[in-house]
């Protein structure tokens, strides 16, 4: 097993795309090696090839991603906490060279999901966990454990928790139920599951074992049970649903999902480089990129219909990576690189629009006044706040741009943007002070400043609720504190020496973790585990906890599972799933393996 480069989840290795996000998998040439980087959906960030680092699947990263955006992730995955301070010597480490600059931007590739609705449950699966014996363990919508006994090597329960798909130790590959049960077996060759959605999932057959000429893809409709062959050069497929994107034989093709064979609707140019981007889960319109020599140039199917958007210019083209990111309901896309300083948008069926910001921007920073693109805040979208590059390091600004591309500087030198819900802002200036403001298409209005020395933070969907870090001097541990947005900023501390925290999507309850003490040579902490409801009093839960469980971006109020730390063996951390009441945890699983990729 690896992790996919872009959501950092589990995957079997050689995938091409990952069954998480449905994402090609892009990687990094360095050292004249194809290597793959790895990411956590965890709060903290590291690279796979850190010299220092041995085992990602345990690695609890001892540096953070300083991002000029907001990082919140999808898990895709919970708002993770978003540092703002690190110390100087830690900021060099993270530069790696040139090769940040590629983590930055595939990391934000996780982002092209931007099209997922913003619901309790994810659209997308969840990956499955194993204990020591080999049964699989998946949550359930109440967050309750299903047990499934056997020899598994991992496998996936989709978003809506109404089906579990499973991989034994011979890669076979089987279904079951939301409840565990009903198994069937879908394949008895060696293969790879590619992509997986509420309705079925992609998988292909390896070559040696099936007697095709090259792998082949199949696709597998959970109601029907049929598998329905569909080619060798599954490439991309849309958001919430198995319509995918195709190029061969020198063409771009669309397979909807209720088709049994490709359609063709452009062809490419000889001799140039094809990279596919994203699919609308419609299926009307697609995103692709032809390259030939110096130029790249980007292209939009319209029901069939071949469309050039424009050419690509680059900062930096050994490190670009292009997104597509589908709005309002499918009629609209908005295309641009990662190391590029355009931005297009294209609505259905009119002339395509181009932006042009000050300093790269990328999917990660865009946001409708209601959120993140990204996060499922992608209806009713006109205008659009886009996080740019600023020209000083770890410095950025905050730009709106209106549908006809017109822009206008909202906010200048800012280290992070804790979030935009329900048209506010949280971030974080130059000099770690901590702002919430009202936003406007030409400055923002009504500034409060809510502390200084502040170290992270992060905000509720409703923008509401604010809890931030401070006195943050091993820049490992800080002070917690909780504020509610109003006419008078009122902050109330909660505890000393905590190094991780969690909040519910309403902000009315805070979990974290305190006191951390390191698991020799794992690059992991234990600590103790608190509660807190907004007004009241911490509660201290459990002792020896690793992480909390996530799903779709943050802790589901009085309705989550956590980890506890039982020993480790060898590589491997062993140790217990608990899940949380509200008022106390009780036991679900014990002698779980523990993946660092289940930490939000």
């Amino acid at each position: 097993m690896e992790k996919c480069l872009i959501c950092g989840r589990n995957i079997d290795e050689g995938l091409s795309i990952c069954p998480y996000c449905g994402n090609s998998i892009p990687t990094v040439e360095r050292g004249g090696e194809d290597e793959r980087m790895n990411i956590s959906d965890g709060e903290d960030r590291t690279l796979q090839n850190d010299p220092d680092i041995n085992d990602f699947k345990n690695a609890d990263a001892e540096f953070m991603f300083q991002s000029s955006q907001d990082i919140t992730s999808n898990k895709p995955s919970a708002p993770p906490v978003i540092d703002s301070k690190v110390d100087k010597k830690k900021k060099s480490v993270l530069l790696l060279g040139g090769i940040i600059i590629a983590f930055a931007i595939f990391l934000a590739v996780i982002l092209l999901t931007a099209g997922r609705k913003e619901a309790a449950v994810s659209e997308y699966g969840t990956e499955v966990f194993t204990d020591t014996e080999g049964n699989a363990y998946s949550f359930n919508e109440k967050g309750k454990v299903i047990k499934i006994e056997g020899e598994w090597s991992g496998g996936y329960s989709t978003g809506d928790r109404k089906h579990i798909v499973l991989t034994d130790v011979d890669q076979n590959l089987y279904c079951f139920d939301g409840k565990g049960d009903n198994g069937v077996q879908v394949r008895s060759e060696d293969g790879r599951l590619l992509t997986i959605r509420n309705n079925g999932f992609i998988y292909t057959t390896d070559s040696n074992s099936a007697g095709e000429d090259s792998d082949t893809a199949y696709r597998y409709f959970f109601d029907t049970e049929e598998r329905t062959k569909i080619g060798s050069d599954i490439e991309c497929t849309a958001n919430n649903s198995l319509d995918a994107l195709i190029y061969k034989d020198q063409g771009i093709y669309i397979l909807p999902d209720n088709a049994d064979e490709p359609v063709k609707v452009a062809g490419c140019e000889e001799e140039s480089e094809v990279k596919l981007v994203g699919i609308s889960d419609t299926g009307k319109m697609a995103v692709w990129t032809e390259e030939k020599g110096s130029k790249t140039t980007l292209y939009v199917s319209e029901n069939n219909e071949k469309i050039k958007i424009g050419d690509l210019e680059l900062t930096n083209k050994g490190f670009d990576y292009t997104y597509a990111c589908f709005i309002n309901k499918d009629s609209e896309v908005i295309v641009g690189n990662g190391s590029s300083k355009q931005m297009f948008r294209k609505k259905f069926g009119e002339e395509c629009v181009e932006a042009r910001v000050i300093g790269e921007a990328d999917l990660f920073g865009i946001y409708s006044e209601q959120g993140a693109i990204y996060r499922g805040q992608n209806d009713h979208v006109k205008g659009l706040y886009v996080i740019c590059a600023g020209e000083e390091e770890y410095l950025s600004n905050l730009y709106y741009i209106d549908e006809r591309g017109e822009r206008e500087k909202i906010i200048s030198d800012i280290q992070v943007i804790v979030g935009i819900h329900k048209g506010k802002v949280v971030y974080i200036d130059e000099d770690d002070s901590l702002f919430i403001a009202d936003l406007g298409t030409k400055e923002l209005k009504n500034i409060q400043k809510i502390s200084s020395e502040v170290y992270t933070a992060q905000v509720s969907k409703n923008g509401e609720y604010i809890y931030y870090g401070k006195d943050s001097d091993d820049y490992e541990t800080y002070t917690l504190y909780e504020c509610k947005a109003g006419k008078k900023l009122d902050s109330v501390k909660i505890s000393d020496d905590v190094y991780k925290m969690w909040i519910s999507e309403d902000g009315k309850q805070v979990a974290y973790l305190k006191d951390p003490t390191s698991i020799e040579e794992m690059y992991t902490k234990y600590g103790e585990l608190y509660v807190k409801k907004f007004g009241k009093e911490p509660k201290k839960v459990s002792s020896d906890m690793i992480s909390i469980f996530g799903n779709d971006g943050y802790i589901s109020k009085d309705n989550w599972n956590c980890f506890k730390y039982e020993d480790k063996e060898k590589k491997n951390i062993i140790g217990r799933i608990l899940h949380f009441d509200g008022k106390e945890v009780e036991l679900e699983a014990t002698d779980i393996l523990y993946d660092y990729s289940f930490e939000f």
